[in-house]
């Protein structure tokens, strides 16, 4: 049971990433659509590539599990929030 606490944590940090990473792609595709420029979506991308990089490199140096467990937790969110995102 002592092992299965810290995936948790890499579980909700995935959780985190994928919801983040997805709210910053629909605020980068709403910056593009309104015409209000490629910086917003630039900086957006820079962040959420930062982001994924800063996560899953920590989970990645912590083993396989935790890195893993992380995606598990990305993907999950990811694929709860194409259902219910709309890009308006």
């Amino acid at each position: 049971m002592n092992g299965l606490l810290p995936l948790a944590g890499w579980l909700i940090g995935g959780l985190a990433l994928g919801a983040a990473y997805l709210l910053l792609l629909r605020q980068s595709v709403r910056a593009l659509r309104k015409g209000r420029g490629r910086v917003a979506a630039w900086g957006a991308l820079a962040l959420r590539l930062a982001l994924a990089v800063a996560l899953f490199g920590l989970a990645a140096r912590q083993g396989a599990g935790p890195l893993l467990v992380a995606l598990a937790g990305f993907m999950l969110a990811r694929t709860v929030l194409m259902k219910r995102i709309t890009v308006s």
